[in-house]
């Protein structure tokens, strides 16, 4: 089951409301209600999964090779890896946040990877499922809102106690 809209954690995003429509003011929290978490429940063909510390640092070593390239993440033979530059990433228990920045490979081919290599070392071939099918992504094309969407995922890792960016993997800020 996907992060259910209306989560029981709440949902604040400084650039998009509750529906994922940009906002022009954000700091708001959206409270969860029962009626949307039902529907999505509904919705749902499984179970949700919540990823435990061990597989969340698992998660985020198969985002690392995918970022670095290589044929251990599902590169075919002969095929040059994609030159991904991640600016942050929180791996959170329900759900994954991953800024990169623009590339021409698609951006559903670096998620496939991650999502195809993370469930079969996760599920260690039980058949369980991991991910749900589809993503959602958000394009960004000011530097305003790369840098809000950066301090926002940062957020997630400093309320688990974590550094701002935990991962060597990811690509400092550069000065304006």
């Amino acid at each position: 089951m996907s992060w259910p809209p209306g989560d029981k954690r709440g949902h604040w995003s400084p650039l998009f409301d509750f529906y994922g429509r940009l906002r022009s003011a954000g700091h708001r929290l959206n409270v969860a209600d029962e009626i949307t978490r039902s529907v999505a429940r509904a919705k749902a063909s499984g179970d949700p999964v919540s990823l435990n510390e061990s597989q969340r640092r698992l998660v985020a070593g198969v985002i690392g090779g995918v970022i670095r390239g290589g044929p251990e993440v599902g590169i075919a033979a002969g095929q040059p890896a994609a030159e991904w530059i991640a600016l942050a990433a929180a791996i959170e228990p329900e759900h994954v946040h991953l800024l990169v920045a623009a590339n021409d490979e698609p951006i559903s081919r670096l998620v496939g990877r991650v999502k195809g290599k993370s469930s079969s070392l996760i599920g260690h071939g039980s058949g369980q499922r991991v991910w749900t099918t589809g993503f959602w992504r958000a394009y960004l094309f000011d530097r305003h809102a790369i840098d809000c969407v950066r301090d926002y995922i940062a957020q997630h890792n400093i309320r688990r106690g974590l550094p701002a960016d935990p991962f060597d993997w990811l690509t400092p800020p550069r000065p304006i």
